[in-house]
């Protein structure tokens, strides 16, 4: 509740002024910033794109994949 309440207060209620306030955009991946430097990491089985916390992406990992059937 309290990431709503900052966004809605700083950044008119959406998420992509949020980011285009702190540069990130088209030619600066978020994404890839969280990657390199926030701890998060990216699906292991190739070709799939599923990015995000260790735990979550152990845990998507272990799902059936779309890519590999």
């Amino acid at each position: 509740m309290a990431e709503a309440a900052l966004v809605a207060a700083e950044y008119g209620g959406t998420v992509p002024r949020l980011l285009a306030a702190h540069g990130y955009g088209p030619d600066k991946s978020v994404t890839a910033a969280a990657v390199t430097g926030g701890g998060w990491v990216r699906c292991s089985v190739p070709g799939c794109t599923y990015t995000g916390a260790e735990a979550s992406v152990r845990n998507h990992e272990a799902k059936p994949h779309k890519e590999t059937a």
